[in-house]
């Protein structure tokens, strides 16, 4: 059969309609191209949600580097801080030397706290306290005892460490340490925390000042009771036992601190005077004397006085040095004490005291007091003067 080009172009129109062959093809093209679209828009996303995980994954790798090193640094710092306590104390090569893992850890915001301890053995028991303030400052205190296990003679003893940002921590032995410590009056922002018959009290100073700390068999009222001394010296405590200690001695009713003094890490001093009477209260940290076959186990604290006394009095404290204290006439400039062996010694003046120091072996031959225009000696309690 043959048709002419109209009746072709008719019949494919019949049977294909005119253009959709062409029309077919876009739609296909166009899915196509909207399936490339989801496709990379998928793709897209994944790629973003991969890189915030990855980022999430970096933030939390370095969150715990960061913390990684910041723990590191406190273990050197409280390292280092117990270091220079153990040298303090006179007996380094008796202490362990370096710090194992804390026993307790607390904390109270970004300030941390840690205790330490070592047990007897070849070298002495040792309790160490780091502390981190919240600005960084870290400090650290040292107690330590004999080579071996002491048994407590009282359900709990505690010493008291002052903080440099205002907090206490009250360091506690306990007898049997299945007791439980607990702290009265509770609360005030108080933390404590126990293991192994030892504990750790550390809040706000104000609080902790009239707080009671109690296991099954006894107390310690932190304000009366007498507490544990450390190794090392703490102005704070020492001012609380020579204020306390004096108060309680009638002949010095009304007493008042007139003088202070420090040699190294061995003594501290305080002079008191009041009416016709003079009071040493000193901290020592006494050398071992091997050799006799002397030990201690920590300073010691101790309070002498002496009533009636008048200007070229002496009171006298020693070990291994001579400490002699008196009061002065009114207006004295100067105090020279000179020693059996003709050893001179300028005094340290105070408020109408004295203090002055000679080697233990030496007793004190004169004292002379210098005014604006007399010199007094005083020797065997007798009274001579000259002209200035």
């Amino acid at each position: 059969m043959t048709m002419t080009d109209e009746e072709l172009t008719g019949l494919i129109a019949a049977r294909f309609g005119d253009g959709s062959l062409s029309a077919g093809l876009e739609q296909v093209q166009r899915r196509g191209r909207r399936r490339r679209s989801r496709s990379r828009i998928a793709t897209a996303a994944a790629v973003v949600l991969g890189l915030a995980g990855a980022a999430g994954l970096t933030a939390y790798g370095l969150d715990r580097h960061e913390q990684a090193e910041q723990v590191a640094a406190f273990n050197r710092s409280c390292q280092a801080a117990y270091a220079a306590e153990a040298a303090k104390t006179g007996r380094a090569a008796q202490l362990p030397t370096t710090l194992g893992e804390p026993l307790l850890e607390l904390r109270r915001g970004d300030a941390r706290f840690r205790l330490y301890t070592s047990a007897p053995g070849p070298l002495r028991s040792m309790t160490f306290d780091c502390a981190r303030s919240a600005d960084g400052t870290v400090s650290g205190r040292v107690s330590y005892g004999p080579t071996d296990v002491p048994e407590l003679g009282q359900p709990l003893v505690a010493y008291r460490d002052h903080l440099p940002d205002g907090t206490v921590a009250v360091v506690a032995q306990l007898r049997d340490p299945a007791d439980v410590l607990t702290v009265t009056p509770a609360g005030g922002g108080v933390q404590t925390a126990q293991r192994d018959g030892m504990a750790v009290v550390w809040g706000p100073g104000e609080v902790l000042d009239g707080a009671t700390l109690s296991v099954r068999d006894g107390s310690l009222d932190l304000a009366r009771d007498v507490l544990a001394v450390t190794a090392t010296f703490q102005e704070e405590e020492f001012d609380r036992y020579c204020r306390r200690t004096v108060a309680q001695r009638p002949e010095l009713r009304g007493a008042t601190r007139a003088l202070t003094a420090r040699y190294g890490d061995t003594w501290a001093l305080q002079v008191y005077r009041a009416e016709g009477a003079v009071a040493l209260c000193s901290w020592t940290n006494m050398a071992d004397d091997p050799d006799n076959g002397v030990s201690y186990h920590g300073p010691a604290l101790g309070l002498g006085s002496a009533t009636d006394a008048v200007p070229g009095s002496v009171l006298a404290s020693s070990d291994r040095q001579q400490w002699l204290a008196g009061l002065t006439l009114p207006g004295t400039e100067q105090v020279e004490v000179v020693g059996e062996a003709g050893t001179r010694v300028q005094a340290q003046l105070g408020d109408g005291v004295y203090l002055a120091r000679l080697p233990s072996a030496e007793s004190h031959k004169t004292i002379t007091m210098t005014t604006a225009t007399t010199v007094h000696t005083f020797t065997n309690g007798k009274m001579t003067q000259r002209p200035r």
